[in-house]
This record gives structure tokens, C-alpha cells and sequence, in this order.
């Protein structure tokens, strides 16, 4: 009788959760490697023409299904000062086969302030659809008393297997750019229209605030550079805190920088965009470090860039919260994966 009551009080647990995580966004623990996932304004600005990103996060293994999220970006910068991009991410997760799919077009618009200032606007419509499978949920009126029994009716009604919704996303970003530090520092809003996006078409998607900084600077070494990042995130009663950083080093040292100016001339071959995370150097580099996400996890990170066309990192989520006792620790495997090309 105390194990059944036990599995009754974890489904009623695992039911609430259902609800709560389709009303979250999915996120990356190397937001710094998803550009398009945290803010609009991070459209077109790196250096380069076209950027590929992919991404995907296996979460919490501990569990007996785990969570598997995967996300897409490409970008574009077009002109000197317009950026375009395209990003879908699909998230599977659990027993009831809990599925998310959503699907953006980004927009943004690069200002030069001066030599070393630049702004950025960006703006994001997208659409989204998520599905779940009943079938596979064992509900507390189909246990009588002593064990479950599949054949009692789960007395749950107005169920809705699938629903779609747009969004509406927009943000802005600042970049300073000179031959000491490059630093950008962003904010975006999303879920503009607050859609809903619920199971019972009740519950609102909250709406979702991100304050992002990242950062590169030498530390007196000509090839070692330091690359703090920091990221704020607010949606309804959730916070999160990610921060922390990466040494990088430069196995070939190259001095060449780029900025705003030298975006592509048709026929030219010029540098294009703007960024941090070092893509203005040309040499092939390694770079490894470590995040916190407060009272939640450590996230310790490395990766290689081959002349910062393609560059590879890997991460791992130590879970250090409350959860460890069901998790045992094991928090999730992240890997992103990009490439940055010219026309």
C-alpha cells in the first residue's frame, strides 16, 4: 500500500511537471554557441557571409527517458547592415513522449554608431506545435489501492493531444569593437504576444526576458585570450543565472581584427559582421572553461575551432540542486557545432 501510494504521489508529481515544462523554453547551456535561440539581434553579426549552428542537449539521463532537444540556425548577412536567419529546434521528452516544435525567421538591422559602437535591432515571428502521447501516462485513478491496472478508466476529460500558436520574439544588442576588447552586450523580449501554449488552452506562454554579455580580451599573452559570458533569464516565476567563462588559445596567431566596415563587396571577399568568441581571429585555436547555473548546475566546457570556420565544443551538466537525488548527477550532455562560410 506505502508503494503504490509512493507511485501515485511521483505520477501526480510528473503530471504537474508536463504542464509546467510546456510552458518553459527550451535553452542551451552554451547559450553562447546558439546565438539565434537568445536573442534576434544576433542575426547576421559575425564574421563571415553565411553561419550554420547546430545544436542538441540530451538532459537528464538519470531519468528513465531523457530529455533530447535539437535546434537549427542559419544566418545570412545580406548587406552591410541588414542580417537574415532562419532556426527550428525540435524537443522530445519523457514517457508521454512530450514533443515541441518551432519553427523563426530573424531580422535585424546593424547601425554604426562610430568606429567602435554599433547597434543592433533584431525581430523574430515564428510559429510552434506541441504534441503529447496519453496513451503512455499512468494516471492515479487507474491504481485500485493495491497496484495499477490499465484497465480502469483514467477519468481525465478535455484532453488535447496537439496544439499550434505564433510567436513573436524581437531584441537588441550593443557591440563595442576595438584593438583591446571585443564586448557585446544584449537584451531580448519574447513571447511579445503571449500565445497560448498549454495542453488545457487555459495558460498563457509567460513572457521571457534574456540579459546576455559576452566578452574577449588578451591576458597579456598574444595568443591566450580571456571570454567571460553571462546570461539572465526571467519567464513568470522562473529565474536563471548562467555565468562563468573560457581561457581560448590561439595555436597560430593572427592579427587580424575585423569591424563593421569590412562587411562583403560583391566580387570583394571582405571579412563580414561583427561578434566576439574570438571569430575574428583566423588561426586555428583551442579553448575550454567552466559555467555555473545558480543552485543548479556546473557546466565545465572545451572545444577546438579550425580557423574559426568550424568550431566544435562540448559541455556537460553536473546537476549540484536538490534534484541529484533522483538524477544521481548526471545532468546532460550538450554539444554545439557551427560553420561559418563566404560567398
Amino acid at each position: 500500500m506505502k508503494k503504490g501510494l509512493l507511485q501515485i504521489i511521483v505520477l501526480l508529481a510528473c503530471c504537474i511537471f508536463i504542464k509546467k515544462a510546456a510552458a518553459q523554453d527550451i535553452h542551451f547551456s552554451q547559450f553562447y554557441f546558439s546565438p539565434l535561440s537568445v536573442n534576434p539581434a544576433n542575426t547576421g553579426t559575425f564574421s563571415g557571409n553565411y553561419r550554420i549552428v547546430n545544436n542538441y542537449k540530451s538532459q537528464w539521463n538519470g531519468f528513465s527517458d531523457a530529455f533530447n532537444t535539437y535546434f537549427l540556425g542559419i544566418d545570412v548577412a545580406l548587406i552591410e547592415n541588414i542580417g537574415i536567419g532562419f532556426s527550428l529546434f525540435n524537443d522530445k521528452a519523457g514517457t508521454s513522449e512530450l514533443s515541441r516544435f518551432s519553427s523563426n525567421l530573424s531580422l535585424s538591422y546593424i547601425l554604426q554608431v562610430n568606429d567602435e559602437n554599433y547597434l543592433i535591432a533584431g525581430f523574430q515571428p515564428g510559429f510552434g506545435r506541441a504534441s503529447i502521447n496519453y496513451d503512455n501516462l499512468k494516471w492515479d485513478n487507474q491504481y485500485d489501492g493495491i497496484q495499477y491496472d490499465a484497465s480502469l478508466p483514467s477519468r481525465e476529460v478535455n484532453l488535447i493531444p496537439a496544439y499550434s500558436y505564433f510567436d513573436l520574439n524581437a531584441g537588441l544588442k550593443w557591440v563595442f569593437v576595438n584593438s583591446d576588447i571585443e564586448s557585446s552586450t544584449g537584451i531580448a523580449m519574447f513571447h511579445i504576444n503571449k500565445p497560448q501554449k498549454s495542453f488545457d488552452s487555459k495558460d498563457p506562454l509567460d513572457y521571457k526576458f534574456v540579459l546576455h554579455h559576452e566578452s574577449e580580451f588578451n591576458l597579456g599573452y598574444k595568443a591566450l585570450s580571456g571570454l567571460p559570458q553571462i546570461m539572465l533569464l526571467k519567464q513568470g516565476p522562473h529565474f536563471e543565472i548562467n555565468v562563468g567563462g573560457m581561457l581560448r588559445y590561439e595555436l597560430s596567431v593572427s592579427n587580424s581584427r575585423y569591424n563593421l566596415q569590412n562587411r562583403n563587396e560583391k566580387g570583394k571577399g571582405k571579412n563580414t559582421g561583427i561578434t566576439t568568441l574570438s571569430s575574428n581571429k583566423k588561426g586555428n585555436t583551442i579553448f575550454a572553461g567552466c559555467h555555473y547555473r545558480y543552485r543548479d548546475a556546473v557546466i565545465p566546457v572545451v572545444g577546438f575551432s579550425y580557423k574559426q570556420q568550424i568550431i566544435l565544443s562540448v559541455s556537460y551538466d553536473i546537476n549540484v540542486s536538490d534534484l541529484d537525488l533522483v538524477s544521481k548527477r548526471q545532468g546532460g550532455f550538450e554539444m554545439a557545432l557551427s560553420y561559418i562560410g563566404s560567398f
